[in-house]
């Protein structure tokens, strides 16, 4: 901000002051807290005070003629906010935000790929129960991403159709031997 850079600092001073207080930016020739602010328009179950002046960028060094002493004040007012409890929860809970959206996202895609996979399994399983060729599959996943439906990049081709067939049949085969070795088993009866 070249207002701040020249009522208060040099821009190599503002760089080290912006390093030092992360969230720390600068607005029509005032400093605020951008972390704060953006706690601040947050609806958060905690119920932090955040200082409405550091959210809005209203703080100054104040009105003291003497620039040595606006610059104590000043740093006075940046080490007491940036070493508060309320600016350590706002940092706290701004990080807490971006591991959820991150392990949100995660979840996300995770669903996404099994449900693709399991639109490709349903292809795979509709051409064997159908009798139908294994080059089918490749049309029919060509038709559904035609239609909206999303199938992935993988697991398109004849080949992964046959793998897939085999390990479906070969479910189904295990599932019913031991049906039947569960079903042929004697009850113990008690004397």
């Amino acid at each position: 901000c070249w207002v701040c850079l020249g009522v208060w600092w040099t821009s190599a001073q503002w760089t080290e002051k912006k390093e030092k207080f992360k969230g720390l930016y600068c607005a029509d020739g005032k400093i605020g807290c951008d972390l704060c602010r953006k706690v601040s328009k947050l609806k958060t179950p905690q119920k932090i005070e955040i200082s409405q002046e550091w959210a809005t960028c209203e703080i100054d060094g104040g009105t003291n003629i003497n620039k040595k002493t606006r610059l104590t004040v000043l740093r006075n007012k940046l080490k007491k906010h940036f070493e508060s409890n309320a600016h350590k929860s706002a940092v706290q809970i701004l990080e807490n935000k971006d591991k959820n959206m991150l392990s949100k996202l995660m979840e996300e895609k995770d669903y996404q790929i099994n449900k693709a996979t399991h639109s490709i399994f349903r292809t795979a399983y509709y051409i064997a129960k159908y009798n139908r060729p294994f080059d089918d599959h490749l049309k029919l996943v060509q038709l559904q991403e035609l239609n909206g439906i999303k199938l992935g990049f993988t697991l398109h081709s004849r080949h992964s159709s046959t793998n897939i067939i085999q390990h479906i049949s070969k479910e189904m085969k295990n599932k019913i031997i031991k049906n039947i070795i569960d079903t042929k088993k004697p009850k113990h009866t008690q004397h």
